[in-house]
């Protein structure tokens, strides 16, 4: 029991308040859109199955550093490289009969593929961009309004130096991140999805906001360094009892 306790208020209550403080202390940068336009559409001669979205170019409108930082006012553009319009998700399946969750695929065909998403912000489209990224959209959520996504990944920072911009430098020191994309539902429009023959369009707003985290191989050095600092502390804690 001595050596339970001993380890309890040596290593893991330490490890816990360390762990805390050091999310607390530590702010990824992040940027955030204001609302652009969201569009639903069924793609077939008689308005039946097939239904896409199309998210139309959104503004960046806030960062980590504040509505002052220059990436303020960059575009935003996501899109499939395979696909002709700027972003295209075909509806598969409801992930249980009327969950309002639905699985997704980038092929009109082939429900089992499902292509990266590209993210761009620049100055203008097509133009250098500021940060470029990619990522995977897992399921679309009609309850909360969310799309959700895997891990981004090769996030990548341009012209760092000439803009000036403070979260930009930020972001250059990360390569992975998250994105979160949400948008305006009701159970009208989760209505609409769920009958194949109510209207052709419905068009809604959606904001976003990419953040960029560690690699899992950078969390894992700083819990290994979490682990020396309630090591060390273990130690002291048995050396000043054995004083005693």
């Amino acid at each position: 029991m001595k050596t339970i306790r001993i380890f309890l208020k040596g290593i893991l209550i330490p490890l816990v308040f360390v762990v805390i403080l050091a999310g607390e202390a530590v702010a990824y940068p992040s940027v955030s859109t204001g609302d652009a336009e969201l569009k639903f559409f069924k793609e077939c001669s008689v308005c039946t199955s097939i239904i896409l979205t199309a998210a139309y170019p959104a503004t960046i409108s806030d960062t980590s550093a504040g509505a002052g930082d220059p990436l303020v006012g960059s575009r935003q553009v996501l899109w499939i490289p395979s696909h002709s319009t700027n972003f295209d998700y075909r509806l598969v399946a409801e992930t249980s009969p009327g969950s309002n969750i639905w699985t997704l695929a980038t092929s009109k065909y082939d429900t089992s593929q499902n292509n990266p998403l590209n993210i761009f912000i620049g100055s203008e489209w097509g133009g250098t961009p500021y940060i470029t990224a990619s990522v995977v959209a897992e399921t679309i959520d009609f309850n909360t309004g969310v799309l959700n996504f895997g891990p981004v990944i090769d996030l990548q920072t341009f012209n760092e130096g000439a803009l000036g911009s403070a979260v930009l430098d930020e972001f250059s020191q990360f390569a992975t991140g998250t994105f979160s994309f949400e948008f305006a539902t009701s159970q009208q429009l989760a209505n609409w999805v769920r009958n194949p023959r109510r209207d052709y369009w419905m068009t809604t707003t959606y904001q976003t906001t990419l953040s960029a985290v560690p690699e899992p191989e950078v969390w894992a050095l700083m819990l290994v360094g979490f682990g020396l600092i309630g090591f060390s502390l273990y130690r002291k804690q048995i050396a000043g009892e054995t004083v005693r």
